[in-house]
């Protein structure tokens, strides 16, 4: 179901789900919980990541988990995803020109380094890291002073976020989440602490789940030939998240004797949720490891964005961010080395690019 190249990191684990049916059942049954975050802060910073995991609703589970969900929806039910995605593609479009035309203004270096009228960008640095958190940053209240170092903020704090983070991370993002813990109480000086936290969670979770998901499009779709790169940029980001999805896989813990595919699964017993190889399911999507942005839709469909009790409350935000960025990229771009093999950061869940450099014409460049 996952071909080699794009296995998953719990594809070994010693309780790994990868069929796409019981995928969906287990995420669809109460009796597997998430496993909780430390709720014992003693020693911890006030505002760190050990009171933002302890806060957020990705961590929790029964009534605590359905009141802070119930906070987050209400927040990203103000938030228009076409708003969001028309001020990704105004940023992205206004970065790629001032790009363009700060190379254009000093062309004997941009000549010997880029020749042909181009000049490199690092995709990941300059957009996918960026845009999107700039852009829902500024929706949930950030001044624009201060987008730039939210952005910087909350690419700090996802490093630390998971509970698997080790200690040198979380002691270099503890910083990082009071500095957002700050301006979010600025901006909204009637809010409690677990709202703070839970707004950290919406931008911490944006992060690497958005740069993934605009990184494995860009890879993918400008290795496509052009005319059959001239899709929908929606077909291209849905296939994407299908073949290549940027959260590789989840945990649960059964809090009962269960049993998946006549597998036994003891109380405590933590599950790995392979999404990953449950996208390439053979019985669900034909050809499973072809990427093919005209696949007929599957119903049902892939779960890069989970399903079942807690699927992904931020999905159609999450789409309309990563193709607001791509739709300016892809129109201009090519892969500086398209026969280079891609490098994906460590951990491997989620699956994001460590840099992905693509050519761009500067004013005086030739017409692509």
């Amino acid at each position: 179901m996952t071909s080699p190249e794009h296995a998953s990191p719990t594809a070994t684990a010693p309780v790994a789900i990868c069929g796409h049916a019981a995928v969906v059942r287990v995420l669809a049954d109460p009796r597997y919980q998430v496993p909780p975050a430390a709720t014992d802060l003693t020693g911890a910073p006030a505002r760190g990541v050990a009171w933002l995991r302890a806060s957020v609703a990705r961590f929790a589970n029964g009534e605590t988990h359905a009141r802070r969900r119930a906070y987050v929806t209400a927040r990203l039910a103000a938030l228009r995803p076409d708003d969001l995605r028309d001020a990704a593609r105004r940023e992205t479009a206004a970065t790629l020109a001032r790009t363009a035309l700060w190379a254009a203004s000093r062309p004997t270096v941009s000549e010997a380094a880029h020749p042909h009228g181009t000049v490199v960008v690092d995709v990941m640095a300059a957009l996918a890291r960026r845009v999107p958190l700039r852009v829902v940053a500024a929706a949930l209240g950030a001044p624009d002073a201060d987008l730039d170092r939210a952005a910087a903020a909350t690419v700090r704090a996802a490093a630390a976020y998971h509970p698997t983070a080790d200690e040198d991370t979380v002691r270099r993002a503890d910083p990082a989440v009071a500095d957002l813990a700050a301006m979010f109480a600025a901006a909204e000086p009637h809010a409690g602490s677990e709202d703070i936290a839970n707004l950290i969670g919406i931008l911490v979770q944006t992060c690497e789940s958005t740069a993934g998901l605009v990184g494995n499009t860009a890879a993918a779709a400008l290795r496509l030939p052009p005319a059959a790169r001239a899709v929908p940029v929606e077909r291209l980001v849905g296939e994407t998240l299908r073949h290549d999805p940027p959260v590789r896989a989840t945990l649960r813990r059964t809090t009962e004797p269960l049993s998946v595919d006549g597998t036994a699964h003891p109380p405590g017993t933590a599950v790995a949720l392979d999404f990953a190889a449950a996208n390439r399911d053979p019985v669900v999507f034909p050809a499973p490891d072809a990427f093919d942005p005209d696949r007929p839709a599957a119903d049902p469909g892939h779960l890069a964005f989970g399903a079942g009790l807690r699927p992904c409350p931020g999905s159609a935000h999450a789409l309309a961010l990563a193709c607001g960025v791509l739709e300016p990229l892809l129109a201009a771009a090519e892969l500086a080395e398209p026969d280079a093999a891609t490098a994906y950061q460590e951990p491997a869940n989620p699956r994001v690019p460590v840099r992905l450099d693509v050519r761009i014409p500067t004013p005086h460049g030739e017409p692509r």
